[in-house]
């Protein structure tokens, strides 16, 4: 969801973690399965580390499928720099302390260094619901904004897919 305001306004997907970096994408509904199967089983000790996804997309693809959606099926990804990743987002009204640690995370994207351990450790089987079954209700939350602000940016995530890395950590 932090792509809707560059895509509704600019026709454009974007950001400073790179041209054709693989996201690990993963929705709400395959967190909630997995984790209900976790607390049924109740079969760990400690702690431990399980990673959920429900899909993996690079940022071309993802900006392809969701203006496929739209009916905007060219929607390019444009890379920003780390200091026009942290401008823009001053310029929009996002809190400084958030704006740098947006900015750090794309860093870490671009680097590798966020989903390194995710890569040693992905997941055997990925979530039901992939981008492409999203993008609709991505679609539908689009053509009904009305008020756009930077809280709908992805600041705040209801219901969406999580771009991501999601860590499940289950301790008793």
């Amino acid at each position: 969801m932090n792509q809707i305001g560059m895509i509704k306004n600019m026709g454009i997907t974007g950001g400073n973690y790179g041209e054709g970096t693989t996201l690990v994408i993963v929705h709400p509904n395959d967190i909630a399965e997995v984790a209900a199967e976790e607390l049924k089983g109740l079969d760990f000790k400690g702690k431990s580390i399980l990673y959920i996804a429900s899909d993996e997309k690079t940022t071309t693809e993802i900006g392809s499928i969701l203006g496929k959606a739209i009916g905007s099926p060219k929607i390019p990804w444009v890379n920003f720099t780390d200091e026009d990743t942290l401008n823009g987002m001053l310029q929009t009204g996002v809190p400084i302390v958030i704006a740098k640690n947006y900015t750090e995370m794309g860093a870490a994207m671009r680097s590798g260094e966020m989903d390194a351990d995710y890569r040693k450790n992905r997941p055997s089987e990925f979530g039901k619901i992939k981008l492409e079954d999203w993008a609709q209700e991505f679609a539908a939350a689009l053509h009904n904004l009305k008020n756009y602000s930077w809280i709908s940016t992805g600041f705040v995530i209801s219901s969406y897919f999580l771009f991501c890395i999601v860590i499940c950590g289950f301790s008793i």
